[in-house]
């Protein structure tokens, strides 16, 4: 009878009721499995340029008051080239072989007229890094870091600047500015009180540098009346004011002294 009831079905047409008959279960499509894709790895964190290739792009440049480019450009801005120390800037000939990274747009900086290096020196005053500063007319960018490289946590800063933050030497004033042009102008300035000078750019000061900073130290900060100049003054006090016990104000050079 079983027999009877499956051809009856086949010849109506009755599949699911053959597939009954027979003890077989409905067929159903099985999703098709889609192989998991991996995520990309995650870019690895950036270093400061090879040290290397930092100091023999460093070693290589001359006073700025030796060449005529960049003496106009001080000059220009109303600063002293011959003020400018040997370890505050250079000024690199535009023959001069720099690194890959020292480059814009496939030119290197020494075509672009980024040819005064400023050091960017770490928590412990060594130079970690150099920013190029464009002393030429043109339309990139006035300031250019290490391409490819970190350029975080690294900030500009004098002979008294450096000495203290290599442990060798405790100021009882430190003036934090914001640029190279304000930074370059506050170093050739005669303080009636030593003054260690600090430059910061974005992304350059962090909490590691405030134990360099002298207890109780004056600290004068000269930084732009706008949100990113608030900000730098802001992460300063942040982290001198409660744990070095410094006395913080902000600051203007019309109040040099």
């Amino acid at each position: 009878f079983k027999k009877v009831l499956t051809i009856g079905a086949e010849m109506a047409g009755l599949w699911a009721i053959v597939e009954d008959l027979e003890g077989r279960t409905p067929r159903q499509d099985r999703p098709v499995l889609v192989p998991a894709v991996a995520p990309p790895p995650p870019e690895p964190e950036r270093d400061y340029p090879p040290a290397g290739e930092v100091a023999r792009a460093w070693d290589g440049g001359l006073p700025v008051a030796d060449d005529n480019e960049a003496r106009a450009w001080f000059a220009g801005r109303g600063i002293d080239p011959k003020k400018i120390g040997a370890d505050v800037a250079r000024v690199v000939a535009r023959s001069a072989q720099l690194p890959r990274w020292a480059s814009y747009r496939g030119e290197s900086w020494t075509r672009t007229g980024h040819r005064v290096l400023v050091p960017m020196r770490g928590p412990g005053g060594d130079i970690r890094s150099v920013r190029g500063v464009r002393i030429v007319d043109g339309d990139s960018p006035k300031r250019l870091p290490p391409g490819g490289h970190k350029a975080s946590g690294i900030v500009m800063a004098c002979t008294l600047a450096a000495s203290m933050l290599a442990g060798f030497y405790q100021p009882k004033r430190v003036l934090v500015v914001e640029g190279e042009p304000d930074f370059f102008a506050a170093v050739t300035w005669e303080f009636a009180v030593p003054t260690a000078v600090i430059g910061l750019v974005s992304g350059g000061w962090s909490p590691r540098f405030a134990p360099r900073v002298p207890v109780g130290a004056e600290v004068l900060l000269w930084t732009d009346r706008d949100a990113a100049g608030d900000r730098y003054a802001a992460d300063v006090v942040r982290d001198l004011k409660w744990s070095r016990g410094c006395r913080l104000k902000r600051w203007a050079p019309e109040k040099a002294g």
